[in-house]
C-alpha cells in the first residue's frame, strides 16, 4: 500500500516550508562561487555569450541565472535573494523528479523484472516511500541546501531523471519506444552541460543498458541515445577545446587536482599564467598580471581559474594520493554511518 494523496501532500508542505525558511535564513551572503556564476550571467545579459565558454565553471548554471535577471530585473541589492530563490525554485523541480523516479523504481519493484525471495516479507510500498522522502529532505537540507550557490541541486535532478529513465530502459521487460532513448540521451548531454563531472559518468550510464537479456535487439536504440548524448555536448567540447588550445570537456578535474595535492606551487615553475601584455607599474607591479582580466567580472582571475594552471600537468604522488582517499574516506564514514546511521 502506497502513501496516501492527503499525506503526500503534509510531506511536500513540510519541504517547501523548511526550504523557504532556510533561503530566507542565510541573508545577504553570497559565496566565491556564486559571484563567479553572477559574474558570468552577467556577462550574458550585456550579450558576451562567449563567457558561458568556460573551462572551470559549466554553462548551464549561469546561463540559467541569466534568463532569470534578464525576466525578472534583479537589481545587484537583491542579487544574493534571487539566487537564494531560485535554488528553492530547483527543489521544486528536483522533488517532481523524485516523485518520478519514485514511481519507477516501486513500479519495476513490483513488476516481475526482478527476481524475488519468497522466503522473507519485502519492505511494503509505504515504508519504502517513507524511508525516501526522510533520505531526500535530509539530502535538500544538508547536501543540496536552498541557499547553495552552485549547480548541484540542477546536479541532482538530472541524476535523479537519468536514473529513472535508465531503470526503465534496463529493467522494463516489454519494449520501449525509441524516444525514450533519445529522451535519455538529451538528459544525458544536459547534464554535461550542467556539470563537468557528468561527462564521464554518463558512459556509466549509457553502459548500464547493456545489461539487458535482448541488448543486441535494443542495439540500435542504445546507440541513438548515446549519438543524441554526443550530438548534446560534441558542440560545446568543439567551442571549449578551441578556445583553450587542446582538446578538454572541462579543466575543473585537473585544476581540483593540483590544488588538492598540494601541487599549486609548481604554477611558479611552468609558463606564466597571464601574458603581460602591458609594462609593469614600478610602484605596484603585481597589478599587471590582472590587467587583462580585469574586466571578466568581480574578480578577474577567478573567472576561469583554470587559465592560472595552463601548462602545468598534475603529477602523481603515492603518499599524497593514499592521504587524500583516508581523508575522503572518513569524510564518507561520517557521512553514511555517523549522520545516516540509521536510514543506512
Amino acid at each position: 500500500m502506497k502513501l496516501s494523496f492527503p499525506s503526500k501532500l503534509i510531506v511536500w508542505a513540510v519541504l517547501l516550508v523548511a526550504w523557504f525558511a532556510q533561503s530566507l535564513a542565510v541573508g545577504n551572503v553570497l559565496n566565491a562561487d556564486g559571484v563567479s556564476y553572477l559574474d558570468i550571467a552577467y556577462s550574458c545579459v550585456a550579450g558576451n555569450w562567449h563567457a558561458l565558454v568556460n573551462a572551470y565553471w559549466s554553462p548551464g548554471f549561469p546561463f540559467l541565472l541569466a534568463l532569470c535577471i534578464k525576466l525578472f530585473h534583479v537589481t545587484p541589492y537583491y542579487e544574493p535573494l534571487a539566487i537564494h530563490l531560485f535554488a528553492v525554485a530547483s527543489l521544486i523541480v528536483a522533488l517532481i523528479s523524485f516523485e518520478y523516479f519514485l514511481a519507477v523504481l516501486l513500479k519495476i519493484r513490483n513488476s516481475d523484472a526482478i527476481p524475488r525471495d519468497t522466503s522473507q516479507t519485502p519492505l511494503s510500498d509505504r515504508t519504502i516511500q517513507l524511508l525516501g522522502y526522510t533520505l531526500f529532505f535530509w539530502v535538500t537540507t544538508f547536501l543540496t541546501p536552498p541557499y547553495l550557490e552552485q549547480p548541484d541541486i540542477l546536479v541532482l535532478i538530472i541524476f535523479l531523471l537519468a536514473s529513472a529513465l535508465c531503470m526503465q530502459l534496463t529493467l522494463s521487460s516489454s519494449a520501449q519506444p525509441v524516444w525514450r532513448y533519445a529522451l535519455f540521451g538529451l538528459v544525458l548531454g544536459l547534464s554535461y552541460l550542467i556539470k563537468a563531472v557528468m561527462f564521464p559518468l554518463s558512459f556509466a550510464f549509457i553502459a548500464a543498458l547493456f545489461f539487458t537479456k535482448d541488448r543486441f535487439r535494443r542495439l540500435p536504440a542504445i546507440l541513438l541515445a548515446a549519438a543524441v548524448f554526443i550530438a548534446v555536448s560534441a558542440p560545446f567540447i568543439h567551442v571549449l577545446s578551441k578556445s583553450k588550445g587542446h582538446f578538454t570537456y572541462g579543466d575543473a578535474g585537473a585544476v581540483n587536482y593540483l590544488h588538492i595535492m598540494g601541487d599549486d606551487a609548481d604554477i611558479t615553475a611552468g609558463p606564466q599564467p597571464f601574458s603581460l601584455a602591458h609594462p609593469q607599474p614600478a610602484a605596484a607591479p603585481h597589478i599587471s598580471e590582472f590587467l587583462n582580466k580585469i574586466d571578466l567580472g568581480t574578480y578577474g582571475p577567478w573567472t576561469d581559474p583554470s587559465s592560472d594552471y595552463k601548462g602545468i600537468c598534475p603529477h602523481f604522488h603515492l603518499a599524497r594520493q593514499i592521504n587524500r582517499i583516508h581523508v575522503v574516506l572518513s569524510y564518507y564514514f561520517e557521512l553514511y554511518i555517523e549522520q545516516l546511521g540509521v536510514l543506512f
